[in-house]
């Protein structure tokens, strides 16, 4: 299956509890490819939302029917590091 669209995130460094450097990635935005055949995409960023620095282009998770998971905040991801470092 294609992705049909991206999530646009920011990503957000800090410091855990641990003294461990996390990034925390917050939803901005979605990304379509364009339907014209041409490469590239199409950004919305969310009304209301500035954005500078970097940000990173996921495709979004899949669907779960798992309880806990709806619990979550939807898009926000804990890593070691940024995709692409």
């Amino acid at each position: 299956m294609t992705t049909k669209y991206f999530n646009v995130l920011k990503p957000e460094s800090f410091v855990d509890s641990n003294n461990e450097e996390r990034t925390n990635f917050l939803k901005v935005g979605v990304a379509f490819p364009f339907q014209n055949g041409k490469e590239g995409f199409s950004i919305t960023i969310t009304e209301g939302i500035s954005v500078t620095g970097e940000i990173v282009l996921l495709a979004p998770k899949p669907k779960t029917n798992d309880a806990s998971a709806d619990r979550e905040a939807p898009y926000v991801d804990q890593h070691d590091q940024p995709p692409g470092s």
